[in-house]
């Protein structure tokens, strides 16, 4: 999460409005990420599959799937500190 949250704060002006909806449903809610592939997200958010996997991209990771399995370490560690 850290990551994305640095991402933003760097990036403030040039996020696209679509990325900044991905980014807010993003840490509003990490488990639906971790969940979901990116064709639900997409759908979730009314935005195209090919944004979901470009905000993706733009965070560092090689493919949507590999975003989704870092939401579902940190969706899991943030389970495991709340236990």
């Amino acid at each position: 999460m850290a990551a994305l949250i640095r991402w933003v704060l760097s990036n403030p002006t040039t996020l696209s409005k679509v990325s900044m909806r991905i980014t807010r449903f993003a840490l509003e809610h990490p488990a639906e990420i971790a969940m979901s592939n990116g064709r639900r997200v997409a759908g979730l958010l009314d935005v195209s599959p090919s944004s979901v996997t470009r905000f993706a991209a733009a965070l560092g990771f090689q493919n949507y799937a590999e975003l989704r399995r870092f939401f579902q370490r940190e969706v899991l560690k943030a389970r495991q500190t709340r236990d």
